[in-house]
């Protein structure tokens, strides 16, 4: 479990970074000694700083606005290893929206599920933390434990100095932040998407066959995601449907 302030005990360690990092974006058996020497450690180091995080369970609470979380939760078993992404909320009951899933072991598309973030998205949710709830709270931790869903083929020009930043706040030496920060945004997982809110559809009576979508909830462009010409957390109610989009940052009321 991580912790609060800066990710506790596990995510304070550049291995634990470094491991995190390398299975979650899309590095090369090759490139992984490399990365892990920007962070200050190796390749082996970081293998035993994931296992050991994996004998714990690795799990990350991530408070957003209006009661909104993504819980996050890896397991590292031989029928199921990689790493889920999900929006929760209290009020939705069962309801799940998910944003990614990452496989850390299998490499096929069909094993993966994304992007689950845009840009904006990512930005905002990460800076927006819920000190109310438990949690972690870090807004550059948030931003590099979220990192993995993102997929977005307008990147602003800041980008890199933004991930490069949130390296530099969790311990990554200097010299190293600026070459990971770089590298990270051209290894992501997924292919960049573009995003676009519903058009012509909102909260209401829906129309035959179609599904109700609510302003500002953006979907992806990217077959893989599970936002893909899909509402986010399919199944709660315009209302939340509403403070959901707020809470993410992309509210556009028509």
């Amino acid at each position: 479990m991580l912790d609060d302030g800066h990710g506790g005990r596990t995510a304070a360690r550049p291995q634990w970074w470094a491991a995190y990092l390398t299975r979650h974006c899309a590095v090369a058996d090759t490139e992984r000694e490399l990365v892990a020497g920007w962070f200050g450690t190796g390749a082996a180091e970081a293998d035993a700083a994931w296992e050991a995080a994996m004998l714990e369970g690795l799990e990350a609470r991530l408070p957003f606005g209006g009661g909104h979380a993504v819980h996050m939760y890896s397991c590292d078993l031989p029928t199921d290893r990689g790493t889920e992404y999900l929006v929760v909320h209290p009020d939705w009951g069962r309801v799940r929206g998910r944003l990614a899933a990452v496989d850390t072991r299998l490499p096929e598309p069909e094993h993966q599920q994304g992007p689950g973030l845009s840009w904006r998205e990512l930005i905002h949710v990460a800076n927006t933390p819920d000190h109310a709830a438990p949690g972690v709270h870090d807004p550059s931790v948030r931003l590099l434990l979220l990192l993995p869903t993102l997929g977005d083929a307008q990147l602003p020009p800041d980008a890199a100095e933004v991930v490069r930043a949130a390296l530099a706040a969790v311990g990554t030496p200097p010299e190293g932040a600026a070459h990971l920060a770089a590298f990270v945004l051209r290894h992501l997982r997924w292919a960049p998407a573009r995003w676009s809110a519903p058009q012509g559809r909102r909260w209401g009576r829906p129309r035959a066959g179609r599904e109700r979508a609510v302003a500002g909830i953006l979907r992806c462009d990217v077959p893989g995601s599970p936002r893909f010409a899909r509402q986010l957390a399919h199944g709660i109610t315009p209302a939340q449907g509403r403070r959901l989009a707020r809470a993410l940052g992309t509210w556009q009321p028509r």
